[in-house]
């Protein structure tokens, strides 16, 4: 029971604290009185947190949808992308290569760089426009 009731000291001395940006922020730009700005700021944040508790399955499909469908293929297209075209890493396992005295004439070695800058790329966004398509 003594570490809920420290969760709950720690969850308000957490909320106070993030409470005081905005409340600073609102004192300094209108000038109104510090236990106004804070009565308004702490209420519109309690109504915020009312709409999300509220509808919570609802927004949090949403999230999950959002980020399956759209951040994770545009997340791995961009990964693909500077793997391939920014880092540069065809070069870097080349250097190591030859430090070890592995030999790059076979398949792998010449098909790689053109899969990673290439292939990968135009494969996530196929994938990805098909999945915007439904």
């Amino acid at each position: 029971m003594a570490f809920f009731a420290l969760m709950v000291i720690a969850a308000l001395t957490s909320s106070i604290s993030m409470l005081e940006a905005p409340v600073s922020v609102v004192t300094e730009k209108s000038g109104a009185p510090r236990s106004l700005v804070t009565m308004i700021v702490g209420s519109i944040v309690f109504l915020i947190s009312a709409a999300i508790i509220l509808n919570f399955s609802l927004l949090f499909d949403g999230v999950v949808a959002f980020t399956t469908k759209y951040s994770q293929p545009l997340l791995g297209l961009a990964l693909c992308l500077f793997a391939g075209w920014v880092w540069h890493r065809d070069k870097k396992i080349q250097t190591l290569a030859t430090a070890q005295g592995i030999q790059r004439s076979g398949f792998f070695w010449r098909i790689w760089p053109v899969y990673v800058r290439v292939v990968c790329p135009l494969l996530i966004l196929m994938t990805f426009l098909q999945s915007l398509r439904g």
